[in-house]
């Protein structure tokens, strides 16, 4: 029985085969027309997505972008803000004082206060200045927090009276401390009582007017001291008459001592005296080691 044509092999390939082949070959150009249609197609298409993402980007997100990118690039703290927040309130100079002393000899001092509970000053550096005289040498003082001191010129000779004297400030260095209140607590006892002053005597002529200034000092800290200078300012009402410096070497923990402070001129009894310590508990230097004591054993 004959086979079907689908199933005969005519040179090796079947009817259906040479059906398909020649489909092809009749077909050849128009498919690669259409394939090369649709590759065109879908390039067109690519290109034109492209265009309109560029377009829409440079056009329409461009602004949102821009902003998009502030954000991104904007600090999450205003630290200028949060400087200006937590900086330092600046020191409070009252106006310069001059006392003479006789023979162009002269003390120069202000008040100057620290309102700040948790900024200390380790160094402030400054000058009295007598208009048309020679520039005063620059000093040096330190300032606590939430503290009231006094900056001074002692015993500075100036020919002539002098007048329009002003206090150049040329540097202040701020320190943040931490707890303040608990290290001025554990440092900071130094207990002043029984002051007392004493008038110069005037029964002999030709004697100088030596006044004195006696008062106690008791040391309830742990902590001794290289030295410790005092402020001792005497009041006349609100006014100051006199205002010296004192210091005292080797002070120890728990020991007690009285300081007499002479005077090398006229004074009026004052009605108020007021005797300041100065040491700057905040500086590590000051403190003297613990010093242990041998003993011999018996």
């Amino acid at each position: 029985m004959a086979q079907p044509f689908d199933t005969q092999r005519i040179g090796g390939l079947t009817g259906e085969e040479l059906r398909w082949g020649y489909w092809y070959v009749t077909n050849r150009e128009a498919i690669i027309r259409g394939i090369t249609l649709a590759i065109f197609v879908v390039a067109i298409g690519l290109w034109g997505y492209t265009g309109y993402g560029l377009f829409r980007y440079f056009v329409w997100d461009w602004s949102s972008f821009n902003t998009t990118m502030a954000e991104l690039t904007k600090p999450a703290v205003d630290y200028v803000a949060w400087q200006n927040v937590h900086q330092p309130i600046p020191l409070a100079f009252s106006p310069v004082s001059v006392i003479g002393l006789g023979g162009e000899r002269y003390d120069f001092f202000t008040a100057v206060e620290n309102r700040n509970l948790n900024w200390y000053v380790p160094q402030l550096t400054y000058a009295f200045v007598v208009p048309g005289k020679v520039a005063a040498a620059e000093q040096t003082a330190f300032i606590l927090p939430n503290s009231k001191k006094y900056i001074t010129d002692l015993g500075t000779t100036v020919s002539g009276l002098p007048s329009g004297v002003r206090l150049n400030v040329n540097d202040i260095r701020w320190q943040r401390v931490q707890q303040y209140d608990q290290l001025a607590a554990a440092r900071g006892g130094l207990k002043i009582s029984d002051i007392n002053f004493v008038p110069p005597d005037t029964s002999g002529s030709g004697k100088l007017p030596i006044s004195k200034t006696n008062f106690t000092v008791t040391n309830n800290t742990a902590y001794s001291f290289w030295q410790n200078p005092f402020t001792v300012v005497l009041f006349q009402g609100p006014r100051i008459i006199g205002i010296t410096r004192v210091t005292q070497d080797g002070f120890d923990s728990l020991e007690k001592r009285t300081i007499e402070v002479n005077w090398y001129q006229r004074l009026t009894t004052p009605t108020n005296i007021e005797v300041l310590s100065d040491v700057d508990i905040l500086n590590p230097k000051v403190f003297r080691p613990l010093q242990a004591e041998y003993t011999e054993p018996r």
